[in-house]
């Protein structure tokens, strides 16, 4: 039995398979005076990260530190402003500022380690006004080194 050989269609004006190709791409490109011309580009703002983590790259992660103050202040989801205030009263004062009467008082059953470790929390909006106030807290002869590290390693 004769063995028959499947063909391809001859390429328009006798060009290889590849060459025709190349023709056709070729087409598609911009012309050597379309190459030189700049075309308005239209910027758009990208949005910004709104956490610290998110600034730092990070993906923000709610610690368990914060929901459990955050339950003992009665905070709620304005735990970071509460923050804030407690350390102002508790001797950040560079950053004092009239805050909201409606935030709960300042607790004394939360320490100075555990809110100068929460203001830093990644979790919280990119404000750098709480990294100062932590470290000016913190900063304090009143805070307890040993037991500050142990937060912060347990919570790392």
């Amino acid at each position: 039995m004769p063995r028959t050989m499947r063909t391809t269609p001859a390429p328009p004006s006798g060009l290889t398979p590849f060459r025709s190709r190349l023709r056709d791409a070729e087409k598609r490109l911009p012309s050597r005076s379309e190459e030189r011309t700049l075309l308005p580009m239209q910027l758009n703002e990208q949005a910004h990260a709104t956490t610290l983590a998110g600034n730092l790259g990070e993906p923000a992660h709610v610690s368990g530190l914060a929901i459990r103050l955050a339950m003992v202040t009665g905070a709620g989801d304005r735990f970071a402003e509460w923050l804030l205030k407690a350390a102002v009263e508790r001797g950040a004062t560079h950053y004092r500022r009239d805050f909201d009467p409606s935030l709960p008082p300042d607790n004394p059953a939360v320490s100075d380690e555990e809110i100068g470790v929460a203001l830093c929390l990644g979790q919280h909006p990119y404000n750098l006004d709480n990294l100062r106030a932590a470290a000016q807290l913190l900063s304090s002869p009143r805070v307890d080194a040993a037991w500050l590290c142990r937060l912060a390693f347990c919570l790392n």
